[in-house]
């Protein structure tokens, strides 16, 4: 197990705990690498939110400029211009964080498809380093933002 870290301030209540050999497990019901495209689990808003519970709001949420939690995801990421993290990390290179229908334009989509996005680290990040998402579930944000990005 990882457990992930966040670039100083404040830790939030419950620290994240990601391990990849979890990421697939059923009880989870995210994904696994064999669904991917139309094979893959329907891309709702549901399934993107229990992945930003997994992997993402160890560090994003409570006081974070960019918040994932239940109820807070999608009015903080779609339409919404990548915020700058703090006065030393520019993050607005990445434009719109999810346009809707856009994949490739949307920043969050970067932040956790490529090693290298155009600013920043690759996401998420463990205590020491990027810890890539299983190939499904960047396939699931993927296709979720392809649908338009619903809030379902």
């Amino acid at each position: 197990m990882i457990l992930c870290g966040c670039d100083g301030g404040e830790s939030p209540p419950d620290a994240a705990v990601y391990d990849l050999a979890v990421a697939s497990a059923p009880d989870l019901e995210l994904c696994d690498d064999t669904q991917l495209g139309d094979g893959g689990p329907a891309p709702t808003l549901g399934r993107v939110q229990r992945l930003f519970d997994f992997a993402c709001i160890g560090c994003h949420c409570c006081s974070d400029p960019l918040t994932l939690t239940d109820g807070n995801s999608w009015s903080n990421l779609v339409g919404r211009a990548a915020p700058r993290s703090d006065a030393q990390t520019d993050e607005s290179c990445g434009g719109t964080l999810v346009v809707p229908g856009d994949p490739q334009s949307s920043y969050l989509y970067q932040k956790i498809a490529a090693a290298h996005p155009c600013a920043g680290q690759p996401m998420p990040r463990s205590e020491f380093d990027f810890v890539p998402l299983p190939v499904c579930a960047q396939d699931l944000v993927r296709r979720w933002i392809l649908a338009g990005a619903p809030n379902d």
